[in-house]
């Protein structure tokens, strides 16, 4: 490798022979932030005004030969640089044009016309070939930015404002607006830095800039580059593991082309926390294995079939994908018929089997999303056998139930450290892909895995605590699935009456609606609608704190047109109006009226809290125990 110290105008243009720089495409995207640009304007500020030298750092370069005397090189680190430099030219260029158009100074004119035209000189490439001129951009940006950068650079009159209907290569539809957005905000930002400043100043800028000290090096090879991306880059961040691998795969794979629209595919996927599902597959594959080691399991896996690597990472991907987006239907219909391999209609059986799913995804508890993967995915092998068919299905909704509720109850409401979980989870996902047949599946899981879990339970005290901590303006989602189980776990008890039970705990379902039994205003009755009780209630409610007011022994859950009949009257009003629909309340809301309706009258504080304590302890009996095990299914 060789490396040379050259200032930036020597970099750019080079020696006998002009340069054309290319991002290749295992590179990440172009992504500098607000203050990475703040960082390099103020430093080149600073250089100017102080007439000191301005450091640009290392440019590694990986020559890929020369061609009517322009030779080609790769950016193999420093793109990010490179390519904000470039942004940067772009708007001095656009500044002078103005400043052209402005004076009347032949002689200022003349000066402003040579330095736009050296500027010019590192943004496109002129050369004649067999009597044929040709224009070419200096530098082939990112896939993301790539056609705007290559018309920033052949469009030499662009006044920064006003863009053409059609940009070649991305016409005028949402490409043309992402690349504007990335690129073009840039350059737009950083012509609103300079335009305030004096001609003499900006001259001094563009002087720095193209004095500036940069380390040039090379390398020969592709080999070389790509062993030299992955040391230059490989400093411990999570946010790089995923370019590491990228440009690890793209080393191996022959189609680049094809390669490079899968990746961008599984990038689709997951635009954001793409280490986390990195990590999460290594899970799935190793078991539990330290952030510093996850890079290195990642290039071990299928080390010579990248196809396959792809292909396994892409699957994990679109699992990712749907378990964390809104869209239940999509999200059921994967899981059946890519996962589970079932192909059903939505009967309300089968909609109840994925409510643990939703509560899952609703607690955004991620660690779980490995171990949920594998036991689909290694279920859905084995349930070719007609005879494990029953067996994986009812499993399948204990083992998901079970899940749930020591989530819920160790983590969301117990806040016990997530470590304690992710190590147990990861090792077991490996275990589940591991086993042989339906029977060693369960036996984990029942012997480990419950086992293993169970030790790092809150106790009964801690959880109750923290459950009647629960209120209506921190916890509101959460509620509703916390209501939606109570009245599922009550729904068992065999207790003669009819009753409509609760369906569901998404927030944006029509019959999903908190209500608050002491109105979260004043009850709106008038003074001679009042009984005497609820005269009394109207002296009750003035003593009642925000926070009786909205903690949970103060809530129910109904349906949309329940809530709008309650509205904001006091309690033995709405009692009138749920009475007149008894036929359609749930049995959660029928126990409470059952349980406290003498009391509505004075519905304060004391009552709210006792309600408070007493549906912590249920809580405690719904979530902690593991009532069915996988042996009496087997029975």
């Amino acid at each position: 490798m060789d490396a040379k110290n050259k200032t930036l105008g020597e970099l750019l243009r080079g020696g006998d022979n002009r340069r054309k720089f290319i991002i290749p495409d295992y590179q990440r995207e172009y992504d500098w932030k607000n203050h990475n640009f703040d960082i390099f304007w103020e430093d080149l500020i600073h250089a100017s005004n102080k007439g000191e030298t301005f450091f640009l750092g290392m440019f590694t370069l990986n020559y890929k030969g020369e061609k009517n005397n322009i030779e080609t090189y790769e950016v193999v680190d420093g793109q990010q640089r490179i390519t904000t430099i470039t942004l940067f030219i772009k708007s001095l260029t656009i500044y002078l044009l103005d400043k052209q158009e402005e004076s009347k100074n032949r002689g200022k004119i003349s000066q402003i016309s040579r330095e736009r035209a050296a500027l010019i000189d590192f943004l496109n490439i002129s050369s004649s070939y067999k009597n044929r001129y040709k224009e070419e951009p200096k530098l082939e940006a990112s896939p993301s930015i790539r056609e705007l950068v290559k018309w920033y650079c052949l469009e030499e009159e662009f006044d920064g404002m006003n863009y053409p209907e059609k940009i070649p290569g991305i016409g005028n539809g949402t490409t043309k607006n992402m690349q504007i957005r990335r690129a073009g905000a840039v350059v737009e930002d950083f012509y609103n830095k300079i335009k305030g400043l004096s001609l003499n100043e900006v001259l001094k800028i563009s002087s720095t800039l193209k004095n500036a000290d940069v380390i040039e090096t090379k390398v020969e090879s592709d080999d070389e580059a790509f062993l030299l991306f992955e040391v230059l880059n490989d400093r411990g961040k999570d946010l790089e593991i995923g370019d590491l691998l990228k440009n690890h795969i793209f080393s191996k794979k022959g189609d680049k082309e094809n390669f490079q629209r899968e990746w961008d595919e599984i990038r689709h996927n997951c635009p954001n926390n793409f280490s986390t599902l990195l990590k999460q597959f290594v899970y799935i594959n190793y078991g539990y294995v330290p952030g510093k080691m996850i890079y290195k399991r990642l290039k071990d896996l299928h080390p010579k079939h990248p196809d396959i690597f792809l292909e396994e990472l892409k699957e994990y991907s679109e699992w990712w994908k749907l378990i964390n987006v809104k869209d239940f239907p999509d999200y059921k219909e994967y899981v059946e018929q890519k996962i589970i391999h079932r192909h059903s209609n939505a009967t309300e059986r089968n909609v109840k089997e994925f409510k643990s799913l939703e509560a899952l995804r609703l607690f955004s508890f991620k660690l779980v999303y490995p171990l949920i993967f594998s036991y689909f995915k290694k279920t859905s092998l084995l349930n070719k056998r007609k005879k494990d068919a029953k067996l994986i299905e009812e499993s399948r909704k204990l083992f998901l139930r079970n899940i749930e509720n020591h989530v819920f109850y160790n983590y969301l409401i117990g806040r016990q450290k997530v470590s304690n979980f992710e190590k147990i989870a990861a090792d077991f996902s490996k275990k589940i892909m591991d086993c042989e047949n339906t029977i060693s599946v369960f036996d984990n899981l029942e012997k480990d895995l419950y086992e293993k879990l169970s030790k790092f339970k809150v106790n009964k005290d801690e959880f109750v605590g923290r459950f009647q901590s629960l209120n209506y303006e921190n916890d509101g989602k959460i509620l509703r699935y916390i209501f939606f189980r109570m009245d599922m776990s009550r729904n068992k008890e065999k207790v003669p009456g009819s009753y409509k039970p609760l369906w569901g705990f998404d927030s944006t379902s029509a019959n999903n609606e908190i209500e608050h039994w002491a109105p979260q205003n004043p009850p709106k009755n008038s003074e001679d609608q009042y009984k005497s009780d609820e005269y009394y209630f109207s002296k009750v409610y003035p003593k009642l704190m925000r926070d009786d007011i909205h903690s949970i022994g103060n809530l129910l859950l109904l349906t949309g047109d329940q809530n709008r009949d309650a509205d904001n009257n006091s309690p033995k009003v709405k009692l009138d109006k749920l009475n007149s629909c008894s036929d359609e309340l749930s049995r959660f809301v029928k126990t409470f009226i059952q349980d406290y309706s003498e009391g509505f009258s004075n519905w304060d504080a004391e009552q709210i809290r006792a309600r408070r304590q007493r549906l912590s302890e249920e809580a405690h009996n719904v979530w902690c125990q593991q009532k069915e095990r996988i042996d009496l299914i087997r029975k």
